[in-house]
């Protein structure tokens, strides 16, 4: 589950692989870094694949055609780790021991700031499904922040971020270190860095 490296920290990257682009998706992979913005040192970190069997057969959750095709455009090892290997999860255990290790993060749950690559895709659907099993979303939605808009001010080049040694694209907790490393870049940039 969390790697736990060192001490407390309030912002957290949120990266998710999924089979859908609405709210109400089917996650098949799911990260999370517990990180320093300014700096973009990791402490923390959450990865976690889903067994998308573990949903509920209700209705309340689906896929599209759309996504399927483009999963199997993307490069053999970015499909074997979305879809292949062990262990895999059921989805409300996964959401309940997220929501666990970002309030065990900071002594303030309500200061945890939860940013994605976008602000309308990964944190709607991590909320849409924590309030489906009635999951306490563990931050408030004054804390939301998106990278996107932050490279725009920053005039980063979210593409020429050099990725993680190793990294496969469309892995969940790689893009998560990729977009740290493009928030810090961002923040040096807007003269904002500081010193460790």
């Amino acid at each position: 589950m969390a790697k736990r490296k060192e001490a407390t920290m309030d912002n957290v990257m949120i990266d998710l692989e999924t089979l859908g682009t609405q709210a109400n998706t089917y996650i098949v992979t799911l990260a999370a870094v517990a990180f320093m913005p300014s700096v973009g040192k990791v402490a923390y970190e959450f990865y976690e694949k889903i067994d998308v069997d573990s949903y509920p057969k209700t209705g309340a959750f689906s896929f599209d055609f759309q996504t399927l095709a483009w999963w199997m455009n993307q490069s053999v090892a970015a499909r074997n780790e979305a879809f292949s290997g062990t262990p895999r999860k059921n989805i409300e255990v996964v959401l309940r021991n997220l929501a666990k290790w970002i309030r065990e993060l900071t002594p303030n749950p309500d200061g945890v700031k939860v940013w994605s690559q976008g602000a309308g895709f990964d944190i709607p659907v991590l909320e849409y499904t924590m309030r489906y099993f009635n999951i306490e979303v563990p931050w408030k939605f004054w804390n939301v922040r998106d990278t996107r808009t932050l490279y725009d001010v920053a005039g980063i080049s979210y593409s020429k971020v050099v990725p993680p040694a190793g990294a496969v694209a469309h892995n969940a907790l790689a893009d998560c270190l990729k977009q740290v490393e493009a928030v810090r870049q961002s923040m040096e940039k807007l003269g904002l860095t500081k010193k460790t």
